[in-house]
């Protein structure tokens, strides 16, 4: 893993990307004010044009690991300067309600253009779910945590494609799945259902989700948001994933 310093031009590019900017200057004193001292090059993206790896890269933020008192590792999630989100707070709040639940990282300091929270630097769902087959323990905990969001009223609105999204404290049974990625939200009950929706394509669980008993139940979910339906679907998942197994 390599460090640099916050003062180095690939910190500024990666704080301020795509380009360098008045703000980022702000952003570097901020980060060293909270005890940031380094970012780390570790993740599965490459920015163009930089040796430098992130945790992730999107159309409004870069993620990328760092380093704070005590060696402790963070994540940074910095606004993009040509995005068209406006702010962070958001996010924040939303990681706040979410992490106490724990189903998302602790956020440590959150503003509008600066999100620092704990880093999981576990595998994520893809990472954990092959196409031709997957643990049980790993999809049940994907499901936990979406329907731990339900309860709290915070509509996900990217779990639809949940292989990046979700994250795992470890690679064996006992780890629990954590949310991030905060950016779109909105309120109400769907997340269970977004996972399940996400996960139709695995052998085992297609022609359940697709079936007319699982769709019944989805719309008697989406009304209610009850735990009892919760239940059932997490019975006929497993149902479902044993009768593969078998």
């Amino acid at each position: 893993m390599d460090y640099v310093s916050l003062y180095s031009p690939e910190a500024e590019l990666v704080l301020c990307y795509p380009r360098f900017s008045r703000s980022c200057s702000s952003r570097i004193y901020l980060l060293e004010g909270i005890g940031v001292s380094e970012l780390c090059s570790v993740g599965p993206t490459r920015l163009p044009g930089l040796h430098f790896k992130v945790l992730g890269k999107g159309h409004s933020s870069i993620v990328v690991a760092g380093v704070a008192r005590g060696n402790f590792i963070v994540a940074v999630k910095a606004r993009r300067i040509d995005g068209k989100r406006e702010s962070l707070v958001g996010e924040g709040l939303a990681l706040v309600k979410a992490s106490r639940a724990g189903v998302a990282p602790k956020p440590l300091y959150y503003g509008d253009d600066i999100v620092v929270m704990e880093a999981i630097m576990g595998p994520r769902l893809v990472d954990l779910v092959g196409l031709n087959g997957a643990e049980q323990w790993v999809i049940i905990e994907a499901l936990r945590a979406a329907r731990a969001l339900d309860t709290l009223g915070i509509l996900h609105l990217e779990l639809n494609r949940p292989w990046k999204n979700l994250l795992y404290t470890g690679a064996c049974k006992g780890s629990k799945a954590l949310i991030v990625d905060f950016e779109s939200t909105g309120r109400g009950c769907g997340n269970v259902l977004s996972v399940l929706g996400g996960l139709a394509r695995l052998p085992g669980l297609r022609d359940l989700i697709i079936s007319k008993e699982m769709r019944a139940i989805e719309r008697l979910y989406k009304r209610t948001c009850a735990k009892n339906v919760y239940e059932e679907i997490e019975r006929m998942v497993i149902e479902a994933l044993e009768k593969r197994e078998g």
